[in-house]
């Protein structure tokens, strides 16, 4: 993913709600739970373990 150039995100407000979970999976070690239980696959993605060399 690529982020805009010269954009601050340090200053990106995201709201406090689901929660992140380690998981026994050598290729997706963590998800992202929403509140009502469900997995975001589009952030869970996002904390995939990088590939092996």
């Amino acid at each position: 993913m690529l982020l805009e150039p010269g954009r601050n995100v340090a200053i990106l407000v995201v709201a406090p709600v689901g929660r992140l979970e380690k998981v026994d999976d050598a290729v997706q070690p963590y998800r992202v739970i929403d509140p009502a239980g469900r997995n975001v696959e589009a952030v869970s993605d996002f904390f995939q373990a990088p590939p092996s060399p």
